[in-house]
């Protein structure tokens, strides 16, 4: 009994699967350059004098956001996950943002305003313009890089380019950076960036796809 494989044999008809390309994968770029906007803007205005950014975030770390040059802002923004959030978590503030109506989502008051009202409405809109597509194409991936849940991600996934323009233009007060009220986060990211220390920057990066794993399982 021959104990030949099928390749030594000339067998062709077994083969590898080949590979899948995973369809998030082509978003990945897009959302470098979203989140290095975010980084310039939040640098900005930590140099603004006086300062012009309420965040803690900016606060606690001025020095480090008031040196963040380029090549360090690139590098931090190399992250898979966005580091903007538009209540990618809730779905009641998605339904209620999509109502036909020019009164706010809701009764609470508006948050505190982060970024200046026209950065806030062009980051925003750039927000939405990435994670409408990513949804589309590949809600599980919409979910991993902005941190949506599954009933959100299939409400992006249905917007229009109207939708759009109008959450953008009325509901910019909502738009935050991730992890706003992790500080250590924030620190640990632009010291490795200015750093040039890889491997904290890929710990970085890996501990920021653990902390989306972990709330969206919360979700």
């Amino acid at each position: 009994m021959s104990s030949k494989t099928n390749e030594e044999r000339g067998d062709t008809s077994v083969r590898a699967v080949p590979p899948r390309l995973w369809k998030g994968a082509k978003a990945l770029g897009a959302v470098y350059e979203l989140n290095d906007h975010c980084l310039q803007v939040l640098s900005a205005l930590a140099r603004a004098e006086p300062l012009r950014c309420p965040l803690t975030i900016v606060m606690h770390q001025r020095p480090l956001w008031s040196a963040l040059n380029a090549e360090a802002r690139s590098r931090a923004a190399q992250n898979p996950v966005a580091l903007l959030d538009m209540q990618f978590k809730s779905e009641e503030w998605w339904q209620k943002a999509l109502q036909r109506s020019s009164k706010r989502c809701n009764q609470m008051p508006p948050p505190d305003e982060c970024f200046p009202g026209n950065q806030a409405s062009k980051l925003a809109r750039e927000t939405l313009m990435l994670a409408w597509p990513t949804a589309r194409d590949d809600q599980h991936a919409a979910c991993l890089m902005f941190g949506m849940s599954s009933s959100v991600a299939a409400r992006v996934a249905a917007l229009t380019p109207q939708h759009i323009e109008q959450i953008a233009s009325r509901h910019s007060r909502e738009l935050r950076p991730r992890w706003e009220h992790r500080p250590m986060y924030w620190r640990t990211l632009l010291v490795a960036a200015q750093g040039g220390d890889d491997a904290a920057l890929r710990e970085v990066h890996l501990y920021s796809l653990q902390l989306i794993a972990t709330e969206v399982q919360k979700i």
